[in-house]
């Protein structure tokens, strides 16, 4: 059973995270701390509890990574799980702090540091006797990309395809989530030098985003974009062309929530219409695009 210190530290953290969800950083942090300097005292009583420590550490280490404060924020993590695990708490707690940790390391630019905190958090949650497949998916999702960005190509590959999986079980078909690895998967052959591979990841994207999304959707237009890419890469002219414009049609209206997105696109455009002679045009795309992100800047 809880002391009395370790009650009202929960307390003390419940009032923190209630702070923090209403952005109230510093306040949110002073109570964290108290909350935490609170469970310490409860833990160092001989007749006191250490119930409470994972949770104000875990709590004030999310503080500090919002502050940018990694160094502290890795430290309290740490402690976190390893309190947790004397503490016997449950795999889930631990899980979840383990997610935080790698989260941290990668947004933190730390990605080799990130990799082996993933997949122990994605061994203690397929541990489970009934694994949480969304949670799953998204990891997994994540520690692809790093792969990707190591260069290890086949796990990324892995990763990827057991996300995609995993989405679709967990939404019980097609989803948003399911179409952003298909879209990443095509990323990835593209970078492996496999076009025809990702071609039809980024085609299955599309198809899946416009099946689930409204015609003019932002990302139904990114994933024109990404598709015209490849044919424009595989010398697929009026393919890419095509795709390019519909692209450009749909992200125009989005253009000045994300003008930059359209600016890339009407690149990419401009340099394929030049590289069959069509300067004019190619001219008349960017002029458009430098106007509508100046009018972005309005």
């Amino acid at each position: 059973m809880a002391s009395g210190q370790a009650k009202l530290a929960h307390i003390l953290a419940d009032r923190a995270q209630k702070m923090r969800a209403e952005g109230n950083a510093g306040e949110a942090l002073r109570l964290a701390e108290t909350a935490l300097e609170t469970a310490r005292k409860a833990a160092a009583d001989p007749r006191g509890s250490t119930s409470a420590l994972p949770e104000c550490l875990g709590i004030c280490a999310d503080l500090h990574a919002e502050r940018g404060e990694l160094a502290a924020a890795e430290k309290l993590y740490i402690e976190a799980m390893s309190q947790a695990e004397v503490d016997c708490a449950e795999p889930l707690a631990i899980a979840d702090l383990k997610c935080r940790l790698a989260a941290l390391y990668d947004f933190g630019g730390l990605e080799e540091k990130a990799i082996p905190i993933y997949a122990e958090a994605i061994a203690l949650f397929e541990a489970m006797p009934e694994p949480p497949d969304l949670d799953l998916a998204n990891l997994r999702n994540n520690l692809a990309m790093l792969h990707k960005n190591a260069g290890d190509y086949n796990l990324a590959e892995e990763e990827y395809l057991s996300a995609l999986e995993g989405f679709r079980r967990a939404y019980g078909g097609d989803s948003e989530d399911a179409a952003a690895v298909l879209n990443n998967l095509g990323g990835l052959y593209h970078a492996a030098g496999y076009a025809e591979r990702a071609e039809d990841m980024h085609r299955r994207a599309l198809e899946m985003r416009r099946a689930i999304l409204p015609a003019e959707h932002p990302e139904v237009g990114q994933a024109l974009s990404n598709l015209a890419a490849i044919h424009h890469e595989m010398n697929r002219y009026a393919e890419a062309k095509k795709h390019y414009r519909e692209a450009l049609g749909i992200l125009e209206k989005h253009a000045a929530a994300d003008p930059e997105t359209y600016a890339i696109v009407s690149e990419n455009y401009a340099t394929l219409l030049r590289e069959h002679g069509h300067d004019w045009k190619a001219k008349s795309v960017e002029k458009k695009a430098v106007k509508l992100g100046a009018a972005a800047l309005l």
